[in-house]
């Protein structure tokens, strides 16, 4: 499918959860897990299995905390 789908891409938006440079940008440094869903449901994924998410993790600092909540609003949006 990569080699399908990656020649017809023109434009595209780069993120990190390091240091932006040059063009790549860094929005909120949410997880790859997050990424991961929003991918997968633009590709008609009907379901997905997210291992090792604990949206409840009480042994995170305050800003993972944060990051958690936002991660499961947003992907709840997605009737996972």
């Amino acid at each position: 499918m990569l080699e399908k789908y990656v020649p017809r891409i023109k434009r595209f938006i780069a993120t990190t959860q390091e240091k932006p440079f040059d063009r790549v940008y860094n929005f909120g440094r949410f997880s790859y897990g997050d990424r991961c869903v929003f991918v997968a449901k633009e590709f008609g994924a009907r379901s997905l299995k997210l291992a090792g998410f604990n949206f409840d993790d009480s042994g995170v600092n305050t800003i993972k905390k944060k990051k958690l909540k936002w991660a499961r609003e947003l992907i709840g949006k997605f009737g996972i």
